[in-house]
């Protein structure tokens, strides 16, 4: 098998090369030709070397992963809640107010303060096909133009998907 790398001779500049380099009678093969010796030009730099590939440390790839992770985490958080959403489709109920009737209003004039009871019927409508409502008490808040008439307990109770339920309750 021949040797296909380029043979180099020791060859100082200015001085012809030697007669013997490639043997006698022998002339240099196509993979032999002799290449010319130059210097380097006065005052130019030396040729640079690629610069090194930088290698990034483990703490760049932990931030890198744990970057992924978390989109790809937001993503599938994002879809479940779309596809949840468009399986149930939620609705807000609705509350409307039967009947009020005030069951006490007392008047003291000498300290110029106002008493008063109320009785409220309440009516809450769920509109949900497959969504139940849970209502674990709370507080019911009566007012008019801003100013508070009165405030009471609203009872725990559970509704069902496309039910109606009445509420009474006492508020003073």
């Amino acid at each position: 098998m021949a040797d296909y790398y380029h043979k180099i001779h020791p060859v100082s500049v200015g001085s012809p090369a030697p007669d013997n380099v490639y043997g006698k009678g022998r002339k240099p093969s196509r993979h032999e030709q002799e290449l010319p010796v130059t210097a380097p030009p006065q005052g130019s730099l030396a040729p640079l070397q690629p610069p090194r590939r930088k290698r990034h440390g483990r703490c760049c790839r932990c931030l890198c992963w744990t970057v992924v992770v978390v989109v790809v985490l937001a993503v599938a958080l994002g879809a479940t809640a779309g596809i949840l959403y468009a399986v149930f489709k939620p609705k807000i109920p609705d509350f409307h107010v039967d009947r009020l009737t005030v069951t006490r209003f007392d008047v003291n004039a000498t300290s110029q303060t106002v008493t008063d009871a109320f009785e409220v019927e309440v009516t809450a409508t769920n509109p949900n096909k497959r969504i139940g409502i849970y209502y674990d008490g709370g507080e019911v808040t009566a007012s008019f133009n801003g100013t508070e008439l009165c405030r009471g307990a609203f009872p725990t109770l559970y509704q069902g998907h496309r039910s109606t339920s009445s509420v009474n309750t006492e508020h003073a």
